[in-house]
């Protein structure tokens, strides 16, 4: 931005005064035009004395609520794969009583209702033997949501970026976090349980034999490792016959443009391509899919939604 008064070209910051109005002030021209973290850096410098000074009256400091929108689209800038699902454990069980308040008054009792909220979430979900429902979360739910908030609130400690850098201290600091419910064991399949499961014959009279389609998902499943967002991703491009490898570089992403659903790709959990060889026992199948596709929009397979 050109200064108005020298006429040079150098960073400037936005803030908001007394008066309501939200003036552009000039940071240090001798900060280069490429040194984008120096300019933060020099920003907020200028936004701590404007506070110390009284030119930025209290009505006007940051809410919990505008502080989490800018750390959320921090998280998105540096690439991170999670974020919507970040917003949404914010919105869900972070925000309640807290999203107006102003972000430096953020106390440890505030948090200690946040892990409050998050306990009696996990009785009602063990009461409802793990079903799903409205105020009910699980052990391992509540973990990710107390992990984003105390991550959150490390970040406006000490973030690399200086403009999140609100705070001296963690309100989280010395507070337990939910509880972690009795331990459970995830159901392991024996050799002769997974043939019968991809052979699919039901065992009862009466009950359905498993879908041809499951059972291809269970098999990429098997043998490649891969999630369930990873497999629901997978296109024809992405398996290599010649080699007899598969490439996973992505996951399916759901969200909502203008109010309709929308189904994207995105990169994997952990932002890393893997290349899986193809086993034997495999090849067919997938040379199958390759020619005709299972799923929509030309996907490989046909997933079962997530509740199945």
């Amino acid at each position: 931005r050109r200064n108005a008064i020298t006429g040079l070209m150098h960073w400037h910051t936005q803030i908001t005064i007394a008066d309501k109005s939200r003036p552009w002030v000039p940071l240090d021209p001798n900060i280069p035009h490429d040194d984008e973290p120096g300019a933060k850096a020099c920003a907020k410098l200028v936004s701590d004395e404007a506070r110390r000074i009284g030119a930025i009256p209290e009505t006007t400091r940051e809410t919990v609520e505008q502080w989490f929108k800018r750390f959320h689209a921090y998280k998105e800038a540096r690439g991170l794969g999670t974020v919507e699902e970040m917003r949404g454990r914010a919105r869900n069980w972070i925000m309640s009583g807290i999203a107006t308040k102003d972000m430096r008054a953020v106390t440890r009792e505030d948090i200690e209702a946040i892990v409050r909220r998050l306990d009696r979430a996990i009785e009602a979900w063990q009461a409802a033997d793990g079903g799903r429902g409205e105020g009910r979360l699980s052990a391992s739910s509540a973990a990710n949501v107390w992990g984003d908030l105390a991550h959150a609130f490390e970040e406006a400690v000490k973030s690399k970026d200086p403009s999140l850098r609100v705070l001296k201290t963690t309100p989280c600091a010395s507070v337990r976090g939910p509880e972690t419910g009795p331990d459970r064991e995830g159901p392991i399949l024996f050799s002769d349980e997974i043939v019968a499961l991809l052979r699919g014959r039901a065992v009862d009279a009466g009950d359905r034999d498993v879908p041809l389609y499951r059972r291809r998902v269970y098999a990429f499943a098997i043998y490649t490792k891969g999630r369930r967002s990873e497999l629901a991703a997978l296109t024809a491009p992405d398996v290599d016959l010649s080699h007899a490898t598969i490439t996973i570089s992505k996951q399916v992403e759901r969200t909502k443009v203008n109010g309709a659903k929308v189904v994207g790709t995105k990169k994997t959990k952990t932002k890393r391509t893997r290349t899986v060889d193809i086993e034997p026992h495999l090849f067919a199948l997938v040379q199958h899919l390759v020619k005709h596709p299972d799923g929509k929009g030309a996907r490989l397979l046909r997933v079962p939604p997530s509740e199945d």
